[in-house]
């Protein structure tokens, strides 16, 4: 019988993984499990912000970042915040008034999720990180966070100094803001492909 000749044989090749990277779990390094463990930390930060955090939100942002962490190139930073934004809505609806520090907090660890998953996904998890490339990492972050807060400075400064009675002098600062945040991306971003 063809079958009973390959009873207790081996096929030849690689073993079956379930999952992708945990086949090679010795090989893993510190420095590249640090990067996941501010993935984690930043979405737990992101989840625990939003008042009332509903169970569909808990769901989708544990099996996003779940995804970010053992695949950062693929889809799951996109869930994670989604569900997080998502739960930012849900949990101060449509009128809700949320403190400054608690909406800079917020975009804070949304950041830090986004960007640590960029990073993830030119660090994989058996490679080890250069201080080189994390401190180029951390410069071009810090920038952009500079930046960020330079704005919001700049439009609670100026919603502080002068009344307004509607909020639309605001929200077209803010709007300039973005656009100037844009603009000095795609500069950083075209000087680091030279």
């Amino acid at each position: 019988m063809i079958l009973g000749g390959l009873a207790g044989r081996r096929l030849p090749g690689r073993r079956m993984v379930l999952a992708w990277g945990l086949g090679e779990r010795r090989q893993w390094t510190r420095s590249a499990l640090l990067v996941r463990l501010v993935q984690v930390l930043a979405g737990g930060v992101v989840l625990l912000l939003p008042p009332h955090v509903r169970l569909l939100v808990v769901v989708l942002m544990l099996l996003g970042l779940l995804a970010a962490v053992l695949g950062p190139s693929r889809a799951g930073a996109a869930i994670a915040v989604g569900a997080g934004v998502f739960g930012w809505v849900a949990g101060y609806g449509a009128h809700g008034s949320p403190s400054v520090i608690r909406v800079l907090a917020f975009a804070l660890a949304l950041f830090v999720l986004h960007d640590a998953t960029a990073l993830a996904g030119t660090v994989p998890l058996t490679a080890e990180l250069r201080r080189e490339a994390l401190f180029a990492w951390l410069r071009r972050s810090g920038l952009a966070l500079l930046v960020a807060g330079l704005l919001a400075l700049v439009v609670y400064g100026v919603g502080g100094l002068v009344s307004f009675t509607t909020s639309d002098p605001l929200m077209v600062a803010g709007l300039f803001g973005i656009v100037a945040t844009l603009i000095a991306a795609a500069v950083l971003f075209s000087r680091s492909l030279r």
